[in-house]
């Protein structure tokens, strides 16, 4: 099969396919409509290009960084302390042919370009220089924009290229990742003529980065193992009270909480660290990482009762607990799920198909976490203490069998104000089966209590009087909303 992100199969033609692409790109700048035979990666790129409105023949990408300020922001880089394994791999093959070598930044932003200096000169014309951003937005389709832009290397070859000034080049270009974080820090570009587009082109530079990303780790590691000995003499070899954590939250060690992957979310605003608990730790910056000082646990026994059904209520030990109704909805969704739930599979649950920002959803969470005292998980949204729920308990006497238990405990819709989608679901989800049961069950109490909530239900009014025998008191009640329920 072949691999989508080569730009000539093994055996193809070259110049037959520079025909195809050109004619190609000629159609979809004039009609938009872009040819099946196209790669799908540099079709995409070329609708991400036109809806940028990058110019074809006029895009020059803009030099964003020149002189001593390219020289400060390359040399603060992540990327800096590797460019000698680059050079080492892909540094003499650049100086001996007609290509370059270039390393970017996660922006697309050309950090460094070397190569033959009679190459380098041509590529200067298409502003192809340190400090440029040819990232899509400004370049249109080329091999490191691309490669960012879909994180995975790939080639582009002559025409592929949206600009009309690039396509007498061919690239190929390959992402870095943080090997601690997997964040994009960058991609490795080799850039020359059509002769590039072979396979050994796009496997030289996934090569390349996957040497830089072994480097990367390896200095991570040697600077997390220095860390730790630095912490261990700031606060002993004793102290579990204190954890060591990085900039991104990640604990490298010590903490009363202390496990593989373990991470915590940062405010540095106020410095504090949000505990897996939800508490609030104080953070001391050190060493371009922090110490976090864990408070003492606090032992809470679980006096949460949640109402939901008909009515909206949150008792903690005897008093009401005051939420918004975003808030009551999340603690619904997250105690009828009782398994805890991704931020993705939460925020489609509150907002279905509508934009909202991630952060929009964390605020609501940390929110209804300081409410309930930390009794809800960080990562996965999951409540850690046991809360009482009226549609919890209609649902277990559904699955016990008891329906007297699931209709005493009904006492209308759920949350019967709420349009988010996971509550709608939710909400149809334990009316039918209650009135399911209440009409297959033999119980004339049930469906005497469940038509009482439901006047205009003459279904249920029609089995309660059928179960109700002639002398029962309770008749005349059925008979009564059944006549009302018919008349309108």
């Amino acid at each position: 099969m072949h691999n989508p992100w080569l730009a000539l199969e093994a055996g193809a033609d070259p110049d037959e396919r520079l025909s195809l692409v050109r004619t190609a790109h000629e159609a979809f700048l004039s009609t938009g409509a872009v040819s099946p035979r196209m790669r799908r990666v540099v079709a995409e790129s070329w609708q991400r290009s036109m809806t940028a409105r990058v110019d074809p023949d006029r895009a020059l990408p803009p030099v964003s960084l020149t002189d001593g300020a390219l020289e400060d922001y390359r040399s603060g880089h992540p990327l800096a302390a590797v460019v000698p394994v680059v050079r080492e791999l892909l540094g003499g093959l650049a100086d001996e042919g007609r290509h370059l070598m270039a390393i970017t930044d996660a922006a697309g932003r050309l950090l460094w370009v070397e190569g033959n200096p009679a190459v380098l000169a041509e590529a200067e014309r298409m502003h192809f220089v340190e400090g440029a951003l040819w990232d899509e937005r400004h370049a249109g389709t080329n091999a490191p924009g691309t490669a960012l832009a879909v994180d995975h290397a790939v080639q582009i070859f002559a025409a592929e290229h949206y600009s009309r000034p690039v396509q007498p080049w061919t690239c190929s270009a390959a992402p870095i990742h943080d090997p601690v974080s997997g964040a994009i820090l960058g991609a490795i570009d080799v850039t020359g003529g059509d002769h590039l587009a072979v396979p050994v082109g796009l496997a030289l530079v996934q090569a390349a980065a996957r040497a830089v990303e072994a480097e990367l780790g390896r200095r991570a590691m040697v600077g997390e193992q220095r860390l730790r000995r630095r912490y261990l003499d700031r606060v002993g070899r004793h102290e579990s009270d204190t954890a060591l954590v990085d900039g991104t939250g990640r604990v490298l060690m010590g903490g009363p909480e202390s496990r593989p992957s373990l991470t915590l979310e940062l405010d540095a605003a106020r410095g504090l660290a949000i505990l897996p608990d939800g508490r609030e730790a104080e953070t001391e910056p050190f060493d371009g990482s922090f110490i976090v000082r864990w408070p003492h646990a606090v032992d809470r026994r679980s006096g949460l009762q949640l109402t939901c059904l008909g009515s909206t209520r949150l008792v903690e030990d005897g008093v009401r607990v005051t939420l918004s109704p975003r808030q009551t909805e999340i603690l619904v969704l997250l105690t009828l799920d009782g398994k805890g739930m991704s931020p993705e599979r939460l925020r489609e649950s509150l907002y279905g198909d509508r934009h909202v920002a991630p952060a929009t959803l964390k605020a609501e969470v940390s929110h209804l976490r300081r409410t309930l005292h930390g009794a809800l998980s960080t990562r996965r949204y999951e409540l850690t203490v046991p809360i009482r729920c009226d549609a919890v308990e209609v649902l277990d006497g559904l699955r016990a069998g008891d329906l007297d238990r699931a209709v005493a405990f009904y006492q209308g819709p759920l949350l019967p104000e709420s349009e988010a989608p996971g509550i709608v679901v939710w909400r149809d989800h334990l009316e039918v089966a209650l009135r399911e049961a209440v009409l297959r069950a033999r119980l004339p109490g049930a469906a005497l209590a469940y038509g009482g909530l439901h006047p205009e239900d003459l279904q249920v009014h029609e089995r309660a009087l059928k179960l109700l025998g002639a002398d029962d008191p309770r008749r005349g009640i059925a008979l009564a909303r059944y006549r009302t329920a018919l008349d309108d």
